[in-house]
């Protein structure tokens, strides 16, 4: 049997004797495995959590301000986690944003930072916003709830949110792991 010389495709050869049944199964197993390559090199897809109500009355303790519900991590693959969002509440107030598998109380994946509450209403806010890089190098997919968790370090901080600013978590495929291995935190 000859093969393509791209894809490996078998394919009787004029010196082969004439077998229409094998050379009808080689084919149909090679081209399968074939689309079995291509669909899993297909990006991962997208997904998101976000809410246009302000989330009220964190203090001290972690809370949970957003969950992305099943995420599904793709073996191989390596995700940016996005945040945004607004905070307001008692001055001089520290709130800390950070991702945990599962709950607030989960995993700890990376934190956002610290912003400092500059006032008590919204006006006088400060944006929280940035990146963090999620691998899954293992060889098994991992379906799994993931967290934003919020608190403040005194006082009571509140995340601004409304119809023109919402607050979000935006998990995003962005290659394969081996591309950002010592960039972000491999799940597990």
């Amino acid at each position: 049997m000859g093969t393509t010389p791209t894809y490996g495709l078998r394919y009787q050869d004029v010196t082969d004797p004439p077998n229409g049944p094998l050379l009808g199964r080689n084919l149909a197993e090679d081209v399968e495995a074939q689309i079995k390559r291509i669909d899993a090199a297909k990006p991962p897809q997208s997904r998101r959590a976000y809410s246009v109500t302000t989330q009220t009355n964190i203090g001290t303790a972690d809370v949970a301000s957003l969950t992305l519900s099943g995420m599904v991590f793709k073996a191989g693959w390596a995700y940016r986690a996005s945040v945004r969002g607004m905070v307001y509440g008692t001055t001089n107030a520290q709130v800390h944003f950070r991702l945990r598998k599962s709950n607030a109380s989960g995993a700890d994946w990376g934190e956002y930072g610290r912003v400092t509450c500059t006032g008590a209403n919204p006006g006088n806010g400060a944006m929280v916003s940035g990146s963090l890089i999620l691998l899954r190098s293992a060889g098994t997919d991992l379906t799994t709830d993931v967290a934003l968790v919020v608190s403040a370090s005194t006082g009571t901080c509140y995340v601004f949110a409304g119809a023109t600013s919402p607050r979000y978590l935006l998990l995003e495929a962005v290659g394969p792991a081996a591309d950002y291995i010592g960039l972000g935190v491999d799940v597990t």
